[in-house]
């Protein structure tokens, strides 16, 4: 490689609080910035729903569009405009509609692409999958963030799997260790944050969508909460269906054993308060809260979606919920309390090593390389 910089463009659906974004938010402090020029497009704008455009760097050159559909020819002209002036090497892209439209573009502009795959998306309708697998071919590669993304993605799509390589999602480990070593103790933190210190929190971070599946996680709770009132269940997000769990919660009559807190710019104070982290997640990529969770020596309890066989060693440092359902969550949860916390704890935190944002990173810069020098 010369000295020139490679031109990188990275374009996204939005910049909504979400775990593709987190990820763009956590990975660009840790690029090389005299191997690569980054910017960013992001194509659809919510003015009233919380983003992350704020907690991107200030070097980050940010283009704006707003999208209002497919056939929203005015925003396809900007955002060809916006392209063809800044000239990449490579576009970046993440989620259907932008992995759709900037595999459109590429043979007029002819730069290079590699579009991501984040999630186990298994409510793509045929032409959603028709689509993703005749535009195969203009991806130079397709990242997947865990081999069971991988996998399922190439099976879905009757993509070869050759196409795909993997590079996991990854958190800065030391960061959150540095975070960990000046708060105060777990008691202490409990009561800062309005709990009594005999209270056992059990903790869901997730966007409210059906994908999540909360609603499942909320009844199984409340059956067991009937025998241990000192459990408090605490989900962390927003989302569509956030009216409709309250609504749930009313009914089950346990609102003051669970509470729907909302979005939390910093969720490691509850993570560090917590018992462990509990998912009942339909479908997962490799999710950043499971990571966060892990690296505060928080053990985890999952359902078995794509990149929880990466990250759990199941008596170690979590458990698998093993079907879909109240009693499948019941078993889970029992299986934690009959296990030292405070050991699988150790074990999560050294398991989270193996997904440190710096590998991350190093992960992508080699594949950038090797796009730009054509060894893909």
């Amino acid at each position: 490689m010369n000295n020139q910089k490679i031109k990188i463009v990275i374009v996204i659906n939005d910049f909504l609080v979400g775990g593709a974004q987190k990820q763009l938010v956590e990975l660009l402090p840790y690029f090389d910035r005299s191997k690569f020029d980054f910017s960013l497009i992001t194509l659809f704008y919510f003015e009233k729903r919380a983003n992350l455009y704020n907690k991107l760097p200030e070097w980050l050159d940010v283009y704006q569009l707003k999208f209002k559909n497919f056939h929203d020819l005015r925003s396809w002209k900007e955002l060809y405009g916006v392209i063809a002036e800044i000239k990449p090497d490579i576009v970046m892209s993440s989620l259907f509609f932008s992995n759709t439209i900037i595999r459109l573009i590429k043979p007029i502009l002819r730069y290079k692409v590699i579009t991501r795959e984040h999630n186990t998306y298994t409510e793509k309708n045929f032409i959603q999958r028709l689509i993703d697998r005749l535009l195969a071919h203009l991806s130079d590669k397709i990242v997947a963030v865990s081999k069971g993304v991988a996998d399922f993605t190439s099976r879905q799509e009757h993509i070869p799997i050759t196409k795909f390589t993997v590079i996991h999602n990854g958190i800065s480990v030391d960061n959150i260790e540095n975070y960990r070593s000046h708060l105060p103790d777990k008691n202490t933190l409990k009561n800062s944050l309005g709990f009594r210190e005999q209270d056992k929190i059990l903790i869901n971070v997730a966007r409210l969508t059906p994908q999540k599946n909360q609603r499942l996680l909320l009844n199984a709770f409340a059956k067991f909460a009937l025998e241990n009132p000192e459990y408090k269940l605490l989900i962390l997000g927003e989302g569509p269906l956030f009216g409709e769990l309250n609504e749930l919660i009313i009914k089950l009559k346990f609102g003051d054993q669970i509470s729907l807190v909302g979005h939390v710019e910093n969720p490691l104070d509850y993570y560090l308060i917590g018992e462990f982290f509990i998912s009942t997640s339909k479908i997962e990529g490799l999710s950043n809260a499971y990571l966060e969770s892990l690296a505060c020596g928080l053990p985890l309890l999952s359902t078995k979606t794509a990149g929880t066989d990466e990250l759990i060693t199941e008596g170690e440092n979590g458990f698998f919920i093993n079907e879909h359902s109240v009693a499948g969550v019941l078993s889970g949860i029992n299986k934690m309390l009959n296990k030292d916390l405070k050991t699988m704890g150790r074990f999560a935190r050294e398991k989270v090593k193996n997904f440190d944002i710096s590998v991350t990173a190093n992960n992508y810069e080699t594949l950038f390389i090797n796009c730009y020098e054509n060894k893909i």
